[in-house]
């Protein structure tokens, strides 16, 4: 099957699911205008799949430009996956919390303007309120995988699924995070022959998680 084959079968199954009431109806925006990806809104359960139809085909540098009050645990560390094997930079103009920042940091490289919000909280089931033990043994394995260092990795697991902790740059300097503050990052991609985060395409964890991509239903962590 050619790519823009490929591409229209993505393109035609998305329709169905977001045409289905088992889904919800809103999702995030995801747009490509050059060598710019827009993420913008809540990240639904559904949005991995949108995301992968948005980007597929591109081999080339491209920076993510992320607007969101977070969302959907499981779909926003697999997009971070896909930024970080690409070797995509991403970047915050204004506000970017929960989910949102946990896709902020998968950029190869990450900048923010001096005003940008970008917050951390622990990730908590929909249903019950509470932290979820599982979600937090998923969120620290994959900050562990994209490189960060055990006290930047506490700084994202600190806040309480009510609180917030908010980035900044003396943050970034202090937990040794490069970060561009002032402009965005220009766009990049992983070397052709670069393994970037191959192993994350292994279990995170050693016990199952009951999560469904495109039903929440069963076990909602949230950010």
């Amino acid at each position: 099957m050619t790519s823009e084959g490929g591409y229209n079968m993505k393109r035609a199954i998305l329709a169905v699911l977001l045409a289905s009431t088992a889904l919800p109806s809103q999702a995030a925006n995801i747009d490509v205008n050059g060598n710019v990806i827009s993420i913008s809104g809540n990240i639904h359960p559904n949005d991995l799949l949108l995301f992968e139809v948005e980007t597929d085909g591109l081999d080339k540098p491209m920076v993510i430009s992320l607007d969101s009050n977070g969302g959907s645990f499981m779909p926003a560390i697999k997009i971070g996956e896909l930024t970080r094997k690409n070797g995509w930079s991403t970047h915050v103009e204004g506000r970017c919390i929960s989910a949102c920042a946990i896709i902020w940091l998968a950029g190869s490289k990450k900048s923010m303007q001096p005003t940008a919000k970008i917050g951390f909280h622990q990730a908590y089931s929909h249903e019950t309120h509470q932290v979820s033990a599982p979600a937090m043994n998923i969120l620290r394995s994959y900050l562990a995988k994209l490189g960060y260092s055990k006290e930047m990795i506490e700084f994202a697991a600190q806040a309480g699924p009510t609180d917030m902790k908010y980035f900044t740059e003396g943050d970034g300097k202090r937990l040794g995070v490069q970060v561009i503050v002032g402009a965005m990052a220009e766009p990049s991609m992983a070397a052709k022959d670069e393994a970037s985060l191959a192993t994350l395409s292994s279990p995170l964890v050693r016990y199952r998680v009951p999560y469904q991509l495109l039903n929440d239903r069963v076990w909602k962590p949230r950010f």
